[in-house]
Formats: structure tokens, sequence, C-alpha cells
């Protein structure tokens, strides 16, 4: 499977129902974690979110920092089409379509990098690569995601929900291959335990980490040690 072609088809066709079904699912705490997720973070000049989508994160973000440089990235031209609608009054925001694999950005170009659903779609150790590429030294990685849960029964019973009895239910929103795409990614979900040893060999510490309903989601915020 053509994993950038598939997730840019998938996420084109759910462009204009994607915020509605996220704030839905989530019974509207949606905007809570992510803001969580900006709050925390320390506040820095240059910030990219990769995996944009309407544009939620840099929204948020301006809010907060209204003079930080944010760059949206996203495989999906419907997607940033209404993030560059909803952001259209902010200043110092640019959309760019593209892959975090061949990111056109130069060495050290970012404080902040902030991945909100976005990281369980990611080759880890491509992402880990081209993060060390773009991230300046002493800057920040933000991450909210779907987690495993620790226990594997309950992790079980869990995506036998999701895939079983919340299918029908899905369809509403999503043709079968879109909704497929969505419970495979649950698959490639991580516990945040795992995820801090995948990055600390990498040269990361934790400055914030929570989790979030026995860890079916979870907010990590890493920083990047300065080399010496």
């Amino acid at each position: 499977m053509d994993y950038i072609k598939t997730a840019s088809s998938v996420f084109d066709r759910i462009s204009k129902i994607y915020d509605f079904f996220l704030t839905i699912s989530t019974f509207g705490f949606i905007n809570k974690w992510q803001r969580e997720l900006v709050v925390k973070t320390p506040e820095k000049d240059t910030c990219l979110d990769v995996g944009t989508g309407t544009g939620e994160i840099i929204k948020k973000i301006k809010e907060k920092s209204p003079y930080s440089l944010c760059v949206g990235l996203d495989l999906s031209i419907e997607m940033l089409k209404i993030a560059e609608k909803k952001l259209e009054d902010y200043q110092d925001v640019l959309f760019v379509k593209g892959d975090i694999y061949n990111a056109p950005f130069k060495e050290k170009t970012f404080n902040s990098v902030f991945l909100s659903l976005t990281y369980r779609h990611l080759e880890h150790e491509r992402f880990l690569t081209e993060l060390g590429r773009i991230l300046k030294e002493e800057g920040y990685v933000s991450i909210f995601d779907t987690g495993r849960i620790e226990n594997e029964r309950l992790w079980s019973v869990f995506l036998f929900f999701v895939d079983k009895i919340l299918r029908p239910f899905s369809y509403t929103f999503f043709s079968k291959e879109e909704y497929d795409y969505f419970v495979e990614s649950l698959h490639n979900s991580t516990k945040i335990e795992d995820l801090i040893e995948k990055f600390q060999p990498h040269g990361y510490t934790v400055v914030y980490k929570r989790k979030i309903l026995l860890g079916v989601a979870y907010i990590i915020i890493f920083k990047r040690h300065q080399k010496t």
C-alpha cells in the first residue's frame, strides 16, 4: 500500500466532517487536550505542526503566542484549505502540503514541533531522523495521540469495541476503506513508556507527560538536549 497516497486520499475525503467527528467522538474533550498540549509547551518563536489537518493546534498556539511563526504541514490539500480559511485573520502562519519524511525545511529551523493525532501514523525511526534535522537544540517535541492500554485484556476489549461495535455507526461518516485506515492506525498506538524509550537514545528528555483514560490517549512533551 502506498501509505502517503492513501493517507492523502482518506483525509481529503473526510476533511469537511473531521472537526465535527473529533468533537463528538471525544465528547468535546479534544479541544481541552489539545489546549493542554500547547499550554504546557514552553513558548517558542518558530513552531511546526506535523499533520496539521484543519489547523486547530496552530490556532491554539496563536491564541497563546500571537507573535510566533507557525507552519502547518499536511498531506491533504483539502484539510489545508480548511486550515487556511480558519486562520486567515492570523499573521505569520504558513501551510505547506507535504510529508515529514521529505520536509522542505532547512536544518535547525524550528524551536517546537507539535503532533496531534499524527505520531501513530508515522514510521517512528524515519520521523526521529527528520526531527533531528529540523529541530533546534534545546527545542521541544509535543505529542498528543491515542495510546496502547497497559492491560492487554482491556486493550483487546478496546480494539474490539472500536472495530466491531462502533463500525456500523462509523459508516454515517466514513466509508469502509476510511474506517479501516483508522482502525489499522490504532494498532500502531504505543505505550507512553515505549515512546520514552524511543526518544531517549536520540537525546530527548521528558518535561511533561500525562496519561488520559488509563492510557487510551496521552500527552507528552520532550526537550532536546544541547550537544556537548
